[in-house]
Formats: C-alpha cells, structure tokens, sequence
C-alpha cells in the first residue's frame, strides 16, 4: 500500500511504540501543568487532524510522518484518562471506577476496527477505513467535552 517491506513495518512499530512512551511521558508533564482533560482534548483533536492529512495525502513520508505522530499523540490520551478517572472517583472506590472503565473499554473495543472495515467496504478502499477511525476519535473527543472534571489543583 505504502511500498512498505516486512522489514520496514517491524522498523515502524518499534519507533511507533518508542513515540508513544514519550509522548506518554510529556503528556504527563503537561498533564501536572494543565490537567488531563485538556490534553485528551488537544491530543484527540490533534489526532484527528493528522488522521484527515494522511487521508487526504499518500506516499511513504507521508505515511511515517503521520503515522509517528498519531503514535506520539495516544500516549498522553492513555495516561491522562488515567489520572483523571483517579481524580473524579471517590475515595475507597477507586477499584470500581478503574474496573468499570476497563469493562467499558473491551465492551467497546469492537468498535473501532468494525467501523474501519464498514468504510473500507463504504468506499472500496483499504485507506477509506482511517476515515471510520476518524469518527470513532470525533466520538471521543465530543464524549470528552461533556465530561465535567474536578477543578485541578496541581500534585506538586
């Protein structure tokens, strides 16, 4: 699809997962400084953006270029949702939220991949299916607005 060998995507996946554990540990800087939910906010409006350019453009660059960034900007997302779920439960119930939101999220992880195989056969195309990951980050990103975080006062 991208002209992309073996070797390469073995090559791209362990600089994706390099990206993703440093874009990890900025957003947690950036969480301390300005709050989770801002930076899931940012983060999935940035992942958007980049999901519409590498839809929009082709070629391997453009390819590494985006793909990178995508990986750099789930980092933060998976970190913040944590301190923020932290900060929203109520004292000794702590273990509930935290097992409510991981039933949530396998009860949802079908999600994603049915809707980029709905708009690959939508449109006859395999780079048609970054189109349902898209929505499935749009979704996200309206759910996150409506949440009402805590006031944040910074840890340290």
């Amino acid at each position: 699809m991208y002209g992309l060998s073996q070797a390469d995507v073995l090559i791209f996946g362990v600089i994706a997962s390099t990206m993703a554990a440093l874009g990890a540990v900025l957003g947690g800087h950036l969480d301390d400084r300005i709050g989770g939910k801002p930076l899931i906010v940012g983060s999935l409006a940035a992942m958007i953006a980049v999901g519409v350019t590498l839809l929009a453009l082709s070629g391997p660059i453009v390819f590494w270029v985006c793909g990178l960034l995508l990986a750099l900007f789930i980092g933060p997302i998976t970190a913040a949702a944590r301190t923020i779920l932290l900060r929203m439960s109520s004292d000794g119930k702590e273990g509930v939220a935290f097992g409510l939101y991981t039933m949530t999220g396998r009860a949802a992880a079908f999600i994603a991949p049915w809707l980029f195989f709905v708009f690959v056969d939508a449109f006859h195309a395999d780079r048609a299916g970054l189109g349902g990951l898209c929505v499935v980050l749009a979704v996200g990103l309206v759910g996150m607005l409506a949440v009402r975080v805590p006031r944040y006062t910074r840890l340290s």
